[in-house]
């Protein structure tokens, strides 16, 4: 089993990286997909809030 986790700062950043990934790659994924099962097991997007160590919270825009 491999699990691979990976993040990038907005989904719209992760969606330019894949839709331009080098040849290379795509030649690899291509010719390795026979030997693997890929299952994707969770997506989330950030929340529109974020708790503050010590109290407090604000929303994505910085503000209480």
């Amino acid at each position: 089993m491999l699990l691979a986790i990976a993040s990038w700062e907005s989904k719209e950043i992760r969606d330019a990286m894949e839709a331009s990934q080098p040849e290379a790659a795509r030649r690899i994924i291509a010719e390795q997909a026979p030997f693997v099962d890929i299952r994707v097991i969770g997506e989330f997007e950030d929340a529109d809030w974020i708790v503050k160590p010590g109290g407090g919270a604000e929303n994505s825009d910085g503000e209480p």
